[in-house]
């Protein structure tokens, strides 16, 4: 230790700010607190350090203090003054490890409303802010529980609702999202899948919950995570809280999610947020988990006997078609819905073999050579990516504003701690924020999830054309459609066909290919057939 009365000590300013609510003057004010200590107490700034929007729950990610450290390494200065210890870290380990390294490198820390740190502070500093942010955790969770009880809903808003401004928690029914809701519920208990249900709402414009278009994940989602159209128990009048808990990555300093025992979710009856009835949602339920079960199984669906078996839709209200009979030794399809409820006006019977063999006629005319299925994949591949850049934006933006929620509650756990607010005034507020933040840390998790990774591989190209040149030749015989292993090489390109009716007594066919089905769009140039 240098003599004081003979050398003036070099000294280095640590500044850090966590918000937008402490906004960026916070750092000025610290920096100058800082200097004002210095010049009372004979020591000669030689350079400033800080860190802008960064959280002291980790070291990762903070430039400013990771290259204090370094340049302590390399004695260039012989203390760090910050305005208070946890200005450096409120982990227990992270500010151990920055007090260790600090000292071998024979340089003090001075807090400014605490004097020169030793070990037995920085232990105690650490565990105390470990205890209080424990302690406050188990408070505002227990606020939280008390809002569910109340029928209230404990996290951001979900498709489907409207915030009541000025009532936390308090939701409506949107209606003109909740009939999209209904539909897809609808349509999926009718036999429709997540992917194809996507694809119509796609085409039709309608607006997705986030990002810019639909994808079969937002409407699957995860069960576990209660995310996705199928699987949101709130949809059937059930508020569902704490199915996760988050920790945070030692090494990363990110957050990662942990799914709780079911014996610990809290769960409230909720019948004025019921969008879809009882009786449907249940039945969503069922065909989601026999699919899980199969899976589970290792058993595979059954072959389909014929080429658009499953794969054909009603115009008018999108359920699907089945089969009704012969009628000359012909199979006739009809609408499923109108069929069984009667809830559809087309009662119209359509001759199934016409339908399957114009569509075979329509592929191979629209697909026959290999400059126009290269041109068609490169355009798959264009809107792919366009996808990825959406995703990857939606997840990014989601990942800031997590952020800013957690700098917030930790600027008031601070002026909580240094006595500026006091418990009632700062409670509200964290209990607030907390909902935001795991309202964001779901969503953030489904946007990260939603975010494709896949890439088209130039053997799949390959495949694909070969499987389109082969096609032309063995399908020209339509007599080729009654074996079963052609039918399912055939229906690898067929996503859905919605059949609809034209001018003189005719059809008219819109048929989606497995590579728009991908994508959730149309096929690129419209592949329709109509005769």
């Amino acid at each position: 230790m240098r003599d004081q009365t003979t050398t003036i000590r070099r000294a280095a300013i640590y500044a850090r700010y966590s918000t937008d609510m402490q906004r960026e003057r916070s750092i000025d004010d610290q920096v100058a607190l800082c200097r004002e200590y210095a010049r009372k107490n004979g020591l000669r700034v030689i350079q400033s350090y800080s860190d802008r929007a960064q959280t002291s729950a980790s070291l990762v990610g903070r430039e400013g203090i990771m290259s204090l450290i370094d340049d302590a390494k390399a004695r260039k200065f012989d203390v760090v003054i910050v305005e208070a210890l946890d200005r450096i870290s409120r982990d227990q380990e992270d500010l151990a490890g920055v007090f260790k390294r600090l000292s071998f490198a024979n340089v003090e820390i001075i807090a400014v409303h605490e004097g020169v740190a030793d070990a037995v502070q920085v232990g105690i500093r650490g565990l105390l802010g470990s205890m209080f942010l424990s302690d406050l955790k188990h408070k505002v969770r227990r606020g939280m529980a008390g809002v569910v009880n109340d029928g209230r809903v404990a996290g951001g808003n979900a498709y489907g609702y409207d915030v009541v401004l000025g009532k936390p928690g308090e939701r409506t029914i949107n209606e003109e999202q909740a009939a999209v809701i209904r539909r897809i519920f609808r349509e999926y208990v009718g036999g429709a899948s997540p992917r194809d249900i996507a694809g119509r709402l796609n085409a039709e414009g309608v607006p997705p919950p986030r990002g810019s278009k639909w994808n079969a994940s937002t409407i699957n989602g995860s069960k576990n995570r209660s995310y996705g159209i199928l699987v949101n128990a709130l949809y059937n009048g059930q508020i569902v809280w704490n199915r996760v808990h988050m920790v945070r990555d030692p090494d990363t300093g990110k957050r990662v999610s942990r799914f709780n025992p079911e014996s610990e979710w809290k769960i409230a009856e909720a019948p004025h947020l019921a969008i879809v009835d009882r009786e449907t949602y249940d039945a969503a339920q069922a065909r989601k988990a026999n699919r899980t079960r199969l899976v589970e199984q290792g058993a595979s669906t059954k072959k389909a006997k014929r080429l658009l078996s499953g794969l054909l839709r009603c115009s008018i209200c999108g359920a699907g078609m089945a089969s009704v009979g012969f009628n000359g030794g012909r199979l006739r399809v009809q609408c499923s819905q109108n069929r069984e409820s009667g809830s559809c006006d087309n009662n119209r019977k359509y001759n199934a073999e016409r339908i399957e063999h114009a569509v075979v006629t329509g592929i191979l005319s629209k697909l026959e050579d290999e400059e126009a299925a290269e041109r068609y994949i490169r355009e798959y591949v264009a809107e792919r990516r366009a996808n990825i850049d959406n995703a990857t934006r939606s997840a990014s933006q989601i990942e800031a504003k997590l952020a800013k929620v957690a700098g917030e509650q930790e600027r008031l756990i601070t002026l909580f701690q240094t006595g500026v607010l006091d418990l009632d005034r700062v409670k509200p507020r964290l209990t607030e924020l907390e909902e935001q933040r795991k309202a964001l840390e779901d969503e953030a998790a489904s946007a990260r999830e939603a975010v494709p990774v896949i890439e088209l591989h130039p053997a799949a190209v390959e495949r694909f054309i070969k499987l389109l040149s082969r096609a032309k030749a063995e399908y020209e015989n339509y007599e080729m459609l009654k074996d079963p292993e052609k039918i399912e090489a055939m229906r690898e390109l067929i996503s859905h066909v919605i059949v609809s009716d034209s001018a003189a007594n005719g059809y008219e066919l819109d048929v989606f290919t497995y590579l728009s089905a991908l994508t959730g769009d149309y096929a690129p140039g419209g592949l329709g057939v109509r005769w």
